[in-house]
């Protein structure tokens, strides 16, 4: 067996490869041991989705949906307390509640404080965000292998075909000087409650697909929390889908009917 991102021999490799983080919910989404060699497995772990998760946006964005880590803790959050009229730092303790610390006198108030009176405060997205734009590759590459792995040769075929050494070669080594550009736009709100056939309400963390335009381009379709990120499995080229928003009313390609 070989990985599918270095190419070198990875019958030893004992990890897994969780093709969205932990630290995003992800459970089930896994790569089996060798897919992904330790290397490799541990690379995009340290430089690529820690980086990304600890970027002030995705900070955001977990301590205000109570998305926990790995290590099953919320990440702190800067939010506008209603009662003091400061801007401070809030951190979830399964304990003892809230910890408030004001950030001008740098103290701290314990105790369980209602979510009326909080206000969180909300942080842009970077543009031209390389880290994120990696981070989208390297999602799609093992999205596209997790949906071959049930066929025969599949992910041999990953490994062997040359039109995914670009997107391989740049989420994994970053070569390229140039950015793989990417779309990214808010297709619902981060607290849209989803429900199942049966009724019962649930939350959505992540969803992701793959879709097609018809010219025959290949499109990996990412969206976390309603924040929708796209990228060509081709290359660094994105007018298709542009061109297919205009065409198609701005919908979102994973929830028009097929």
């Amino acid at each position: 067996m070989k990985c599918i991102f270095c190419k070198e021999d990875s019958c030893d490799s004992k990890s897994v490869e969780h093709i969205m983080p932990e630290s995003l919910g992800n459970k089930s989404f896994i790569l089996d041991e060798g897919v992904v060699c330790d290397c490799c497995n541990k690379y995009f772990a340290l430089k690529i989705e820690k980086p990304l998760l600890e970027q002030p946006f995705f900070l955001a964005l977990r301590h205000r949906n109570f998305i926990e880590s790995k290590r099953r803790k919320i990440p702190k959050g800067t939010v506008y307390f209603q009662s003091s009229g400061l801007i401070g730092e809030l951190e979830w303790i399964k304990t003892t509640g809230a910890v408030e610390k004001d950030l001008i006198t740098n103290s701290v108030l314990l105790g369980t404080i209602p979510f009326q009176q909080l206000t969180p405060i909300y942080i842009e997205l970077e543009e031209n965000n390389r880290i994120l734009s990696r981070f989208i590759c390297k999602v799609a590459l093992e999205a596209l292998t997790y949906r071959l792995s049930k066929h025969d040769g599949g992910i041999s075929y990953i490994v062997d075909e040359e039109q995914f050494d670009p997107i391989r070669e740049y989420a994994r080594f970053d070569r390229s000087k140039d950015i793989w550009l990417y779309n990214s736009r808010i297709v619902y709100d981060e607290k849209e409650k989803f429900y199942s056939h049966e009724g019962e309400c649930f939350d959505r963390l992540y969803e992701y697909d793959f879709f097609f335009t018809k010219h025959g381009e290949t499109y990996f379709v990412l969206i976390i929390k309603g924040y929708e990120f796209v990228i060509n499995m081709a290359g660094s080229d994105i007018e298709g889908y542009t061109n297919w928003l205009l065409e198609n009313d701005n919908k979102c390609p994973l929830y028009i009917e097929k």
